[in-house]
């Protein structure tokens, strides 16, 4: 497993070189679509962790910093 540091770097290259990602994701997009085209027409969300973040706390814990 890379360390973080590694992390760090490449996705400091990826945002150096955003354009070429963007294209390269393009192209995988296309490729999964022509391969299935009806792939991404039905999406399914779970919510399940929405509460946790959604209930409305402003703070961290009772006098803690805010979110």
């Amino acid at each position: 497993m890379p360390s973080h540091w590694a992390c760090y770097r490449f996705t400091r290259k990826l945002r150096d070189h955003s354009d070429a990602l963007d294209r390269c994701i393009d192209r995988v997009t296309a490729a999964l679509h022509e391969a299935n085209p009806d792939m991404g027409r039905d999406i399914a969300i779970d919510g399940s962790d929405m509460p946790a973040y959604a209930n409305g706390q402003r703070h961290l814990f009772d006098g803690g910093p805010e979110r």
